[in-house]
């Protein structure tokens, strides 16, 4: 507004001749801060996605308080509204508050009644909170080397560090000491999860370089206090080394409990997360290899054979903390996978619960059902740690640089790197860019090329035909590999990519391996099915592949991965491949093709197509007649993403024919796994193809397939003439040895 009796013009040309107006204003300015607010140009520019995985527990339990799972969010590269929102939560000490979530788009008022909020000491570690938000930070001010985020990222890094005990703790929610906020923490992996951030800095990783000396030397002081008091709290049966507990008495180190239902007793699910951490320290000592020699014996203990817990709909209930519509129960199942309970006695290693009310039960029907549903008191927590981590690192063991060794990996991958591409740090190139690694391996290479892809969002398309190539991600949540091609998307000669062409990762050649990442086609499906059809921005072929095997690929495996898309996700081509703890998420068709592939232990996840009926078709084999053998699932779990996924509405498989050839007749098996209500009584479903003349032939099950099952469990396991069932003779044909032909993956 301008002042009484000067028009836009006027005040423009008389400015600079009224200098007390002009100082008032820059008063005015000066106290307002508009002339010192933030460089809000920075949202208009475009950033590198950044992962909001460390976020996932505190967003779950807001989402879960509020009843709300559907609201307006920011997208993970819209990396400046995350991080302003992050340091809007921020409190005065530094911390932050728990079961927010910090991508959700504030209103006006909220953002003010946050903002008066700032005072409050309410900072927890609880529920994976904090590190998390000071890691995200560190990694948006080394894209946008905003102070604002350093600076908060700093104040952060000072309050855990001001917070640590002088025994070398951190306590569920510092600076309160009341109860057991006061408690030496390893639920929901507090100690675990704030000495790995330290051990990320300690080592001068990316983002953490601009870290300062002093800051930096507080931190290594701070992290050798936790490595110590983390050895010594590992629980002692006898001479035995077992797990940890899940709260810790701050003075006597003497296990204790937690909230009125966590009485004191070895954690499973807290213990695995303590193992991985002192897997990833380079050196080991002898006693940490101790430590985690004894937790593996006690996992291998403490595994619960011959039950599973079963998912059944109940009643709607509204509790304090949350909605339910289901419940669970224990059923005998001989043909189950080891279960672990979360908790167990020290002295006895018997498997417990509690309620409420602080009383012990040992059966999960004594447990109430708000407790019963609010809570997770069985899992396959220690699973993955067993199969795959474990052995894993056993191996590297024997292979630790020493003087004049090779190093472990022959190159690393950072999405933060910023230095010059292929530079060694610690003897070992590192690229920003994965295909920058790829370009090193040999044209003949004749053994494995390790490379190590450090968490991030890594936007490549990329295509390996070189043998023995290894990908060893940092974390499945946290390493994603992503691009976004479709059938309609144009080659480098405008000509459409087609299925074949839309992959973000393709493998043409032999002895493959990924490890511990996600590889994504985030082609936005949903988002184009919404269009008109009429609409000229529609994609017309929404294929679109996020892994495929092809060529001379074979051999390949792949362990603790994601594979995520929605139409064709996996495209299992060609070789054969196996596949161990992984998870597969999509559509239609999204496991397919005509190669041998095995599936041990997978999570198979179907999406929501909305308005759709059958809402997704999970497998899509094209086997070749000449070949006994296509997919086989074994001892896996078919689940649906969303609840709102209608019952029955998802088909198995369907036998795709590419080009209409009538030699192909895919086979898919399924031994031994848990269907979930999404996966109908009908089983399958036919499927077109366009043959050499031009015209659409359609193709049903027999004589057209090779679909069967055999000791399927869970409600969507229902008995129905078209869902065809193995005998238990022609079950045990199915092994992983025969589907191979003969090849085991190690």
């Amino acid at each position: 507004m301008f002042p009484a009796g000067f028009s836009k013009c006027a005040w423009k040309g008389n400015f600079d001749k009224m200098p007390l107006i002009r100082i008032l204003i820059f008063f005015a300015l000066f106290c307002s801060g508009a002339l010192f607010a933030p460089d809000t140009t920075a949202e208009t520019k475009t950033y590198r996605e950044i992962s909001v995985a460390g976020f996932d527990d505190i967003i779950r339990h807001w989402q879960k308080q509020n009843d709300q799972f559907s609201y307006s969010r920011y997208t993970p590269d819209q990396i400046v509204g995350i991080a302003d929102n992050v340091l809007l939560y921020q409190r005065d000490n530094g911390g932050w508050p728990k079961n927010v979530d910090p991508s959700r788009i504030l209103s006006e008022q909220e953002q003010n009644q946050i903002q008066q909020d700032k005072k409050l000491t309410d900072t927890t570690l609880d529920n994976r909170n904090t590190y998390p938000q000071i890691e995200y930070l560190c990694h948006v001010y080394s894209q946008t080397k905003d102070k604002r985020y350093r600076k908060a990222a700093e104040k952060g890094l000072a309050f855990l560090l001001d917070n640590q005990f002088d025994n070398g703790g951190w306590s569920h929610s510092p600076p309160s000491t009341d109860g057991y906020h006061g408690h030496i923490t390893f639920a929901d992996d507090v100690m675990p999860g704030v000495l790995g951030l330290l051990r990320k800095i300690a080592e001068k990783r990316a983002p953490f370089t601009f870290i300062d000396d002093a800051l930096r030397s507080r931190i290594n002081d701070a992290l050798q206090k936790g490595d110590e008091l983390l050895l010594q709290l590992q629980i002692r049966r006898g001479d035995i080394l077992t797990a940890w507990a899940g709260q810790y008495d701050r003075k006597t180190l003497a296990p204790v409990g937690a909230r009125s239902y966590e009485l004191a007793g070895l954690v499973s699910e807290e213990s695995v997360a303590v193992v991985r951490y002192l897997m990833s320290i380079e050196k080991p000592s002898e006693k940490i290899v101790q430590a985690i020699e004894s937790a593996i014996a006690w996992f291998k203990a403490s595994r619960l054979y011959g039950i599973k817990i079963e998912k059944v709909t109940a009643e709607h209930v509204r509790f304090t903390y949350h909605s339910s519509d289901i419940d669970y129960r224990v059923v005998k199942d001989k043909t189950a996978p080891p279960i672990w309970a979360r908790f167990y006695e020290i002295e006895t290693n018997k498997p417990f619960m509690a309620n409420r009310d602080g009383k012990k039960v040992y059966r999960l029907q004594d447990v109430l059902r708000e407790r019963r549903t609010g809570y997770t008191w069985y899992g396959y927590w220690p699973a993955d740690l067993l199969n795959m981590d474990y052995p894993a690192w056993k191996k590297s063991l024997s292979t630790l640089p020493q003087a004049h060794a090779t190093p472990r990996y022959h190159a690393v991958v950072d999405a933060d790197y910023s230095g010059k591409s292929g530079e060694k740090v610690k003897g070992v190139p590192v690229f920003a860019k994965i295909a920058e690694a790829l370009a090193m391996v040999p044209a003949d290479n004749s053994k494995p090329f390790m490379i190590n892809i450090r968490n991030g969002r890594y936007h490549e398309k990329l295509s390996v035909d070189r043998p023995y190539v290894h990908f060893l991600g940092e974390s499945r949540k946290q390493t994603i590999i992503s691009y976004n091609d479709t059938g309609d998307s144009l080659d480098a000669y405008s000509k459409p990519l087609g299925t074949w062409g839309s992959f973000t990762l393709r493998i043409t050649a032999p002895d493959f391996r990924a490890e511990r990442l996600t590889i994504e086609n985030s082609f936005d499906y949903p988002a184009n099915a919404a269009k008109k059809d009429d609409d000229p921005e529609k994609i017309q072929n929404a294929q679109a592949v996020a892994l495929m095997t092809d060529g001379n690929s074979d051999r390949a495996v792949f362990r603790d991965i994601a594979v995520v898309g929605f139409q064709d996700s996996l495209f299992v081509n060609a070789g054969r491949s196996y596949f161990q703890g992984c998870r597969v998420l999509g559509h239609v068709d999204f496991i397919f093709g005509e190669g041998q592939a095995v599936f041990d232990g997978c999570e198979i996840v179907s999406r929501n197509r909305v308005n759709k009926n059958p809402t997704s078709y999970i497998t899509a084999p094209g086997t070749p007649i000449s070949f006994p053998y296509g997919l086989l699932f074994i001892n896996s779990r078919f689940i649906k993403e969303t609840a709102d996924i209608p019952t029955g509405s998802v088909r198995l498989g369907r036998p795709w024919h590419p080009g209409a050839n009538l030699s192909s007749v895919g086979s898919a098996i399924f031994l031994d796994c848990y269907m979930d209500n999404h996966i109908g009584a009908e089983g399958y479903a036919p499927i077109s193809a366009v043959n050499a003349s031009g015209e659409r032939v359609w193709f049903d099950l027999e004589p057209y397939s090779r679909f069967f099952e055999y000791g399927s469990y869970g409600p969507g396991a229902v008995s129905s003439s078209t869902r065809p069932q193995l005998s238990k003779q022609a079950a045990g044909w199915y092994t992983t040895e025969n589907v191979l032909n003969g090849w085991i993956p190690d």
